[in-house]
């Protein structure tokens, strides 16, 4: 299940997407990989996604970053709540459209880059994957399809079967291989 962090406000009643102000002796990308610290995020991946003008007068802007890691790999931050991204809490002004933009570009990019990595616990099943693609794509995949294209990809290793089998049922487990799951991009290749 795909979930976003958010902070609730001084009443607790409406939250908002983390922010911080602009360090002028910071480049973005130091910014977000310095939040990405104080939420304790291992291996994060971020990206910039949107620019927002919120005053032409002022030019008061919005810079938004997406960064992605496992909910269980994030420290609990006593600030801010995990939310399923269908069920999301009421938002302050003009976040839900951020967050909504942030989907599309997640949908768009997640074939051809190595979202899932950072998503996904270091060992799954070939389930819980797909129900991280249908999850950000909001489509239903057929199993056998899916399992094919991610075998025939070379992006995941079968470990041993731990578990004794479910319902006459084997019960594998995956995990990332690396050098080539990194390759996609390079190579824009499509998951899906």
């Amino acid at each position: 299940m795909l979930k976003i962090f958010l902070h609730p406000d001084e009443q607790g009643e409406i939250f908002f997407i983390p922010s911080s102000n602009l360090d002028p002796k910071l480049s973005l990308d130091e910014m977000v990989s310095r939040a990405a610290s104080v939420y304790n995020y291992r291996s994060a991946f971020f990206e910039q996604a949107n620019v927002y003008l919120r005053s032409k007068a002022s030019l008061d802007m919005t810079i938004t970053y997406y960064l992605l890691g496992n909910e269980r790999l994030c420290a609990s931050h006593s600030c801010g709540s995990w939310f399923p991204i269908e069920s999301l809490p009421a938002l302050i002004a003009g976040e839900e459209e951020m967050v909504f933009q942030l989907m599309k570009i997640l949908q768009r990019e997640m074939p051809f880059k190595p979202i899932a990595s950072h998503l996904m616990p270091k060992n799954f099943t070939m389930q819980e994957l797909q129900g991280l693609y249908e999850n950000i794509s909001r489509k239903t995949l057929n199993r056998g399809n899916f399992y094919r294209k991610m075998i025939k990809l070379g992006i995941l290793d079968r470990l041993p079967p731990a578990a004794k089998p479910v319902g006459g049922r084997t019960v594998y487990h995956y995990h990332f291989n690396q050098k080539y799951y990194s390759n996609l991009e390079e190579n824009l290749i499509e998951i899906w």
